[in-house]
């Protein structure tokens, strides 16, 4: 998956006009990248330990992915549920970028989910 949509991002990037459609994604299967980087993005979110060591491979894809579709032109065109779901994925990241602000600050690095410290060192840069 993450080869597919790296290799083919600029086809779900390009922009369809009235005149020239050719080598562009319709709306539908850019909705369709959309909805799946939005579920992949919350499983991984509700489920982080069943991934075990895919973690990364899935973080991967959800990285190709969300550079696969353009969110500007996807809340003006998509339907409703396609704006939820995004709404949703932005929430659930500003909330969780603030426990994780609340972790820091408290000095609970244990809690930092996903990360492996073997120094406090390495949260210097923040």
């Amino acid at each position: 998956m993450e080869k597919y949509f790296s290799t083919h991002r600029n086809y779900f990037i390009a922009i369809a006009t009235a005149t020239n459609n050719v080598g562009a994604a319709s709306l539908k299967e850019k909705e369709m990248v959309a909805s799946l980087f939005c579920k992949l993005a919350n499983l991984l979110r509700s489920r982080l330990s069943a991934f075990g060591a895919d973690v990364r491979i899935t973080v991967r894809c959800l990285q190709v992915l969300v550079k696969a579709f353009d969110a500007k032109s996807l809340t003006k065109n998509c339907p409703e549920f396609i704006r939820t779901s995004m709404l949703t994925f932005f929430n659930n990241t500003a909330e969780d970028l603030g426990q994780t602000i609340i972790n820091l600050q408290e000095g609970r690095y244990s809690h930092l989910r996903g990360t492996h410290l073997k120094t406090s060192t390495s949260l210097s840069y923040i």
